[in-house]
């Protein structure tokens, strides 16, 4: 893909250490962006950031508990300070709780949108303003 050059971009990725969210930084470093690899727990993207490092690519690692507001808040001020502003923003972290309806305990609810809504607005909020102040 020569024509599509992320060279000096900066993205952050979260759901970074397997599936999806690998692939997609795997991708986003092929194409020359420094990846902020984002994963629930310390040490969960190391596997990503190896095989990013190993392609010649440019990567870090940050965790956060993504139904934790607080948490979700500092990640995106520690990845904002790893390598400067973040460009791209890949809100790709997620769970699930799998029952009935009718037995879906509302606490299971409750994370569920934590971590695949709360934690995206937080993070498109807290980027997306400081994307706003480099235009």
């Amino acid at each position: 893909m020569v024509n599509f050059s992320l060279e000096g971009k900066r993205a952050l990725v979260t759901g970074a250490s397997r599936g999806i969210g690998q692939a997609l930084s795997l991708a986003l470093a092929q194409a020359g962006a420094h990846v902020i690899c984002a994963s629930s727990r310390a040490g969960g993207c190391d596997h990503t950031v190896s095989k990013i490092l190993a392609t010649g690519g440019s990567a870090n690692a940050v965790s956060a508990d993504l139904s934790n507001a607080e948490q979700v808040a500092a990640m995106a001020e520690e990845a904002m300070g790893l390598k400067g502003n973040i460009d791209i923003l890949v809100n790709n972290g997620g769970t699930i709780h799998r029952a009935p309806a009718t037995d879906f305990p509302l606490s299971a609810w409750q994370h569920v949108l934590a971590v695949n809504l709360d934690s995206a607005f937080i993070l498109s909020q807290a980027i997306g303003r400081n994307m706003i102040q480099q235009q």
